[in-house]
């Protein structure tokens, strides 16, 4: 039997690998060979690589770096190459053959022959950022000029996608250099990209390349005479897009601009011709072929070349209104959808304080297209556009490629307020009581001794969002797209370990410290750490991205994860013994945590291998906070699932009946069937009575409500699940029963007795040192022990109140917490 055993864990080892490799898709192979040729090759001294992923021609400061660096005999002996998206191979290379290019090499980008330019090239030049897979390896250089001074908020501010910003900001911290424009965007980059006191870039402040060409009269006199504009005023139309960073909103934005090109189209008079450039993202949808006097930009020429040989700029919220300026043309904003547009994007500042004028309408216009230049943007001037001068261009490539200086360049670092800077990972914001212990501890450190810095994957965050923007406004976060920098033999022998179950993690140790130190350089080995706390203390790549960090480090155990080991099999114990010898520091919340740790880490003990070195550093309780909480009105939020209508709920709260409850995400552990058959035996005893269990995130959720449904007194007991303020419940309630199989701490025990109601628990070790300190009810961990808990608790017989005072638990935890950083 137990040979059969073994033969049906292998074969269902193996079909979930091969689940798990079916999975991906798209150039799975090409970003595998990425690592290969990242691992194997040399770098490339003499190759630049220049990145503009969308569009048809490349365009801004991409374009007028590739001519300076094409047509400057000092880099003739450099390989160019220009990368961009499928989608624009065709454009680009036309461009590149009537530019007369050749020299230039076009990669499109996400196949093999572009990884292996990223990978060696010794030159990076991008105007946005790179795959979320790239590793900015020692000795490559890279440059990210980024694409325009911001009027509209980006990072942080931005409403619904200041959770996933991670790849740009990935990229500013990569950067060697940052091009800034102005000091206005630089503090826009530092403070809303979050990269004070932990970036390590260079920062830039010097003009746009791509603004050089509005300094040059003579080629706009050409391009005029090129095109015949003598006696013609040229307008022209460079409109922003509608949409954020995971939402494309463009169809809407067409239609209207459609129906707006039509009314134009039979106003404007033969001497006007208005020349449309649309934002990538729209400019397949709209033909502008059949009308008289509206055109697409010219192919042969730069945007921005072609730009400066127009009288007149109507944009709507593009930065391109940023850089038109310098020329002292006339600029019209046409802001028809303002009060729309906004509802979604907030700005830096109000569009009153531009002084460019405003309409809504076509006929507002045309009014604007017979009027001159009459506002005055000297203010403005000074403030955007100081840094703009000739030769810009000139100065930064040299700058880039030779490392020289330049007054036409102004290098500054990154602030610094010479503070430690501490980076944790606190999971993927669940709602559990990992999460619950790290936001109190956030929210009662003295956040002014240290930099605190949270890091999370982005896809665990997507439908948690809200539980980031209840970070400390002064706590930074970063976020990283997940994905193992591999080879394909290193990931499937990673695979074989870490989704088969097949292998030993002895055998593959040595791989899965190569993958995770190259996850570490590709998302955040750019930062300046000087301690890395993996506060989860779960999660084996994160673990063991930070155990490759070279600074301090610190893992946490939340839980008794000897258990979590055996029983839920959710941590590889040889690992575990592995990384807790490996960290600088295992912390355990409770003093009987340190046991089940010590037996790990002698598990697999290696010869010559150091002791864990195991610390006590408790959970600090936000008492202040549950107090307050408690004492708000009963609220269920949107996404809160309930067993029973919330009125039935809430009248049984204002009753006199009995009323218990657990509060744990639905696993294993919380062991919700003995609580359930616990009460059921105690309701053969006394009918007035209730049992509410509240819990956030967990699997077992859909099985306990069958349990419930099927219970002989299920009108009695209720589910709740994802509930974001329980203690306003918690406290209408007469004794909270905490029943698990095993604890780290019982977190809930303390909230329970903040919130004024009697609690008691099974004797397991976290929560019995808690409560044999502070004078609690242990009951025996069985279901006889649990039922006899009730009973007590109905004949008054558990303490009201646990002797402990919460002021001076919270600075013994928080001395202990800070203990770990110096």
């Amino acid at each position: 039997m137990r040979l059969i055993a073994k033969i049906k864990k292998k074969k269902d080892g193996l079909k979930t690998l091969y689940k798990r490799v079916k999975k991906h898709k798209g150039n799975y192979y090409a970003r595998k060979k990425y690592i290969w040729y990242w691992e194997h090759c040399p770098i490339d001294e003499k190759s630049i690589l220049l990145e503009a992923l969308d569009g048809g021609n490349p365009t801004g400061n991409i374009a007028a770096i590739l001519k300076e660096l094409y047509y400057n005999p000092d880099y003739k002996d450099y390989k160019l190459y220009l990368s961009g998206r499928a989608n624009t191979e065709q454009a680009r290379r036309e461009y590149l053959k009537v530019q007369g290019m050749d020299r230039v090499e076009f990669l499109v980008a996400d196949t093999v022959e572009y990884y292996k330019v990223l990978a060696t090239a010794k030159y990076l030049i991008s105007e946005v950022s790179f795959m979320h897979i790239f590793i900015k390896r020692p000795g490559q250089i890279y440059l990210n000029t980024w694409h325009g001074t911001p009027l509209k908020t980006l990072g942080r501010k931005v409403k619904d996608d200041y959770a996933v910003i991670g790849n740009v900001q990935k990229t500013f911290f990569d950067a060697d250099y940052l091009l800034c424009p102005n000091e206005f965007t630089m503090n826009v980059f530092l403070d809303d990209y979050m990269l004070r006191n932990f970036a390590k870039t260079k920062l830039l402040l010097m003009g746009y390349p791509r603004n050089s060409i509005f300094l040059d009269v003579k080629r706009r006199e050409e391009i005029r005479k090129e095109c015949g504009f003598e006696g013609k005023q040229i307008i022209t139309f460079m409109p922003t897009w509608r949409g954020s960073v995971t939402k494309i909103n463009g169809r809407g934005q067409n239609e209207q601009l459609i129906e707006y090109f039509n009314e134009l189209d039979k106003k404007l008079n033969d001497n006007q011709i208005f020349y449309v450039k649309l934002h990538h993202m729209n400019a397949s949808e709209i033909d502008l072929s059949n009308y008289v006097h509206i055109c697409s930009f010219p192919m042969q020429y730069d945007s921005y070349e072609f730009l400066n040989a127009s009288d007149i700029l109507v944009t709507d919220y593009s930065s391109v209104m940023f850089d038109f300026a310098i020329c002292r043309q006339k600029i019209v904003l046409f802001t028809y959808d303002k009060e729309e547009y906004f509802a979604d994007r907030g700005v830096y500042f109000p569009l009153e304080e531009l002084p460019f004028p405003q309409v809504n309408t076509i006929d507002e216009l045309l009014v604007e297209f017979q009027k001159p230049k009459n506002y005055d943007d000297t203010a403005f001037l000074q403030k955007f556009c100081a840094y703009d001068k000739e030769g810009v261009t000139k100065a930064l490539c040299r700058k880039v490629v030779f490392g020289e200086s330049s007054s036409l360049i102004e290098e500054r670092d990154v602030p610094n307020n010479g503070k430690k800077n501490v980076l944790l990972y606190i999971g993927a914001f669940e709602k559990n009581g990992i999460t619950t212990a790290a936001m109190n501890l956030l929210n009662n450190l003295d956040r002014t001794k240290y930099n605190y810095a949270i890091v999370y994957r982005i896809n665990d965050i997507k439908k948690r969002k809200e539980q980031v923007r209840n970070l400390p406004e002064d706590v930074f976060y970063f976020g990283f797209y997940h994905a193992r920098s591999a080879t394909l033999l290193e990931i499937t022998w990673y695979m074989l370990w870490r989704e088969a179950k097949l292998l030993p993690f002895k055998w593959v140790l040595p791989t899965y410290k190569k993958i995770l130190n190259r996850d570490r350089m590709r998302a955040i080995s750019n930062m300046k750490v000087d301690k890395a706390i993996n506060f989860s203390g779960y999660s084996y790549e994160i673990t063991g991205m930070l155990e490759c960090m070279p600074c301090s480090r610190t893992i946490y155990a939340h839980s008794d994860m000897e258990q979590e080991s055996k029983v839920k099999g959710n941590a590889d114990w040889a690992m575990l013994s592995h990384v807790y010898k490996e960290y600088d520091s295992v912390a355990a919340v409770t003093e009987p945590m340190k046991l089940p740790i010590e037996r790990i880490a002698k598990g697999q003990r290696e010869r010559g291998a150091k002791e864990a070195n195991i610390v006590l550093c408790q959970n600090v309780i936000d008492y202040k906070k549950i107090l307050r909480l408690s004492k708000e009105e009963i609220t269920f939020d949107e996404k809160t699932i309930l067993s029973v209508p919330k009125e039935q709920i809430l009248s049984v709260l204002e009753s006199d009946a009995k009323k218990f409850v657990s509060m744990g995400r639905f696993s294993f552990e919380k062991s919700h069937d003995r609580l359930i058959h616990a009460f059921e035996k105690l309701y053969e005893e006394n009918k007035d009575i209730y049992l509410i269990i509240i819990g956030g995130y967990g699997n077992l959720y859909k099985s306990t409500l069958e349990m419930v449904n099927a219970s002989p007194c299920k009108e009695r007991i209720f589910l709740i699940q994802d509930m974001s303020n329980p203690y306003a419940l918690l406290k209408k309630c007469d004794a909270l029963a905490l029943t698990s199989l095993y604890e780290a701490f019982g977190l809930v025990l303390a909230e329970a007795d903040i919130s004024g109601i009697p609690c008691f628990s099974t004797d397991i070790p976290g929560p019995r040192s808690f409560m044999q300190k502070y004078g609690g009810l242990l009951v025996d961990n069985s279901e006889e022990g649990i039922l006899e808990g009730f009973r007590l608790c109905l004949e008054g017989k558990v303490p009201k109140k646990l002797n402990i005072d919460y002021a001076q638990y919270n600075k013994e935890a928080i001395e202990q917490f800070e203990s770990l950083l110096k």
